[in-house]
């Protein structure tokens, strides 16, 4: 008599055996048939059910770091990560992460910053007298002698200071 080989997703551990069994959840055979065992899911891949064929990559925004897991985990605001990612990295200064299970990080408006913080969940207006004159910007910068922001705060440039008024220090608010 002829032996089928298992499909895939399922094995058969010992010689004579009658029924194939499904891998358990977290495991699979990689898309083999005939396989006498499952191999673990490697970590950045999981698989959800009983009798995977295959592992499924981690997407963006989420990460396994184990051998064997049956669920990735979301990254947390301030982080993010690619597809098949064992871990989240933070967001690094200039952009933030507002929610959980980001696949990228977003820049910060011109005239805000993260105030050069690695893993920002938002950004933070400039003070009167700084300014972030481009989009993604780390830190705000102080203003020029001669010139304010106008007492305004989220500025994305200083303004020279009219006639008849001056400003002597650098981050002036106002002349």
């Amino acid at each position: 008599a002829k032996c089928d080989a298992c499909s895939a997703g399922k094995f058969a551990n010992s010689t004579g055996s009658t029924v194939c069994a499904v891998c358990p959840a977290g495991s699979s055979t990689n898309n083999n048939t005939g396989s006498a065992s499952c191999a673990l899911c490697k970590p950045g891949s999981f698989s959800s059910g009983n009798g995977s064929a295959v592992c499924t990559v981690c997407p963006g925004g989420q990460f396994s770091d184990k051998n064997g897991t049956t669920t990735c985990s979301k990254c947390d605001a301030g982080s993010f990560s690619s597809a098949n990612s064992t871990m989240c990295d933070l967001c690094e200064p200039g952009l933030y992460s507002n929610t959980t299970g980001s696949a990228s990080c977003t820049k910060c408006a011109a005239g805000s910053s993260t105030e050069s913080l690695r893993g920002s969940t938002n950004c933070t207006l400039c003070s009167a007298g700084h300014f972030a004159a481009r989009a993604g910007s780390p830190s705000c910068d102080p203003c020029a002698v001669g010139t304010s922001t106008d007492n305004k705060a989220g500025a994305d440039k200083c303004a020279e200071c009219a006639a008849g008024h001056f400003a002597k220090d650098t981050g002036s608010a106002s002349c």
